[in-house]
This record gives C-alpha cells, structure tokens and sequence, in this order.
C-alpha cells in the first residue's frame, strides 16, 4: 500500500469540559482521526484510522473523479471523522471504475492484516459492484452495502448469489442515475435487487417501520427481511424525493449503515 499523503485531522469529543462535579474538574477528551492518502491494487484511496479503532474496517467503494480531492472537502472530511470516531472503525474509500470486479474488491481486503471483521458499501456504480461482490464472495465479508446503486443483469446473469448475505441498500426514489424502476434494461429496479438478495437468504417474513428523517422531508421507510434459517438479513431503506447524494440530506445514512453492520 503505497502513501502518498498523511493529513491529521483532530476532532474534540467533550465530556464535561471544564466542568467541575463533585469536587473534581472534568477535562476535555480529544480524539483524532489519521487520514492517509493512498495507493491500493492500483487505485487511488484514503484510508482513515481513529485513535480508538476496533478490529472493523469498512471499504467504500466510491464512483468519483478525485478520491484525494474529495476528502479534502470540510464537509467529507468532517463526515469521515465523525462516522469513524463514533463507530471505531477503519475506514477505506476506494475510487472505483466500470471496469473493476469482484475480484479486485476482494484484493483490497489483504491491505488490512489483522482485521476482525470487513463490511463493504457502494455508491451508485460502486454499490452495483459491491452486489457483484456479494453475489460471488458472499463469505469474505461480514455484511455488504448500496446506496442507489442495483444490480446489473449481466454480473447477476453470470452468477447470481452463490450463499446468503447481509445486505443493507439504501435507494432514493427520485434518483437519475438508477432509477427506482431500472434503466435503460442493464441494470435492475432498486426493489428487484433487494429481492435478489431476499430470495438468496431464504427469508421466511418481514418487518417494516419507518426512519425518522431530517426537518422537511418525509419519513424514511424500512422494510426488513429476516427469518432466514442462515441467520442472514436483509434491510431495505426507501428515501422519498431521494436523489444522488447518498441521501444524507433526507436522513443520516451513514449512521442507518452502520448500525446495520454493527449487528454483524
């Protein structure tokens, strides 16, 4: 894993700062999150660690123009630090291209010798490749990923899932990269892949609800398939007026993922 960067980024997490209780002063905790500009199986990626990282780590895999770039945005960098403060988890945001595979996705996993447990999300294509992933290496990942991003009929075509999964996917109905519906007949309506994975498990019944969304939008609902005699489920978030940004407008996605994965 070649570096090419290492930034330091620090976020405070107080408890009690300068606040006196029971005789005694608290003092403010900091903890940092190390970012680190990298090169792995050829591609462009940041890997972030957290001062209290755990054994998880958690490979993104992103379709954008500029990894390095991205990060640097306020915006990203203060979204990594927060998620990977909170969940104690490596994370690594892997830029993706419609040319990589399953193969390579499971190449990046020997970057990270000693890891306990490895979750894999995609957005948009990336989550296309992370059901590729799912479908053909359903083992070598504790649970698996996407945001508006299905299954594309020919990987789905060529394989199909080969074991029960985890699966957690998060689509907006107003997407206009993949609609809800599909597009263009090469890649599968959002609740078809959901299905996909539903019928690999061999879930027996489903639970839904709703996720309380942000001030202004509608509610996020839910549908959750279980009762796999596998142990393995399925969890299926549906974001009204949802469209290519992860949705984290409409509702804390990242949070919603991880709680997902944290389960397994």
């Amino acid at each position: 894993m070649k570096k090419y960067l290492f930034v330091l980024m620090t976020l405070a997490v107080l408890f009690g700062c300068k606040k006196q209780e029971n005789g005694t002063v608290q003092t403010e905790v900091k903890s940092s999150v190390k970012l680190e500009v990298v090169t792995i199986a050829g591609h462009d990626a940041v890997v972030a660690t957290p001062d209290n990282a755990g054994s998880s780590v958690v490979i993104l895999l992103a379709e954008t123009t500029d990894v390095k770039a991205a990060i640097k945005e306020p915006s990203v960098n203060r979204k990594v630090t927060e998620q990977c403060l909170l969940g104690a988890y490596r994370l690594c945001i892997v830029k993706t291209s419609s040319s990589d595979n399953a193969d390579f996705v499971k190449d990046i996993k020997k970057e990270f010798t000693g890891a306990a447990k490895f979750y894999l999300l995609g957005y948009l294509k990336g989550g296309s490749l992370a059901y590729q992933t799912a479908m053909k290496y359903p083992a070598e990942f504790n649970a698996f990923g996407s945001v508006n991003g299905p299954i594309d009929y020919t990987s789905y075509a060529n394989a199909g899932f080969t074991g029960p999964v985890n699966f957690v996917h998060v689509h907006g109905d107003a997407n206009t990269v993949f609609g809800w519906n599909g597009k263009d007949k090469s890649y599968a309506g959002a609740a078809i892949s959901v299905g996909a994975a539903v019928a690999a498990n061999k879930c027996s019944h489903y639970e839904t609800g709703y996720y309380l969304a942000r001030d202004g939008y509608e509610k996020v609902n839910y549908i959750h398939y279980i009762g796999s005699a596998s142990g393995k489920d399925v969890m299926f978030y549906q974001v009204p007026g949802g469209i290519n940004n992860w949705c984290d407008s409409n509702f804390e996605v990242y949070n919603a993922i991880w709680q997902f994965f944290n389960k397994h």
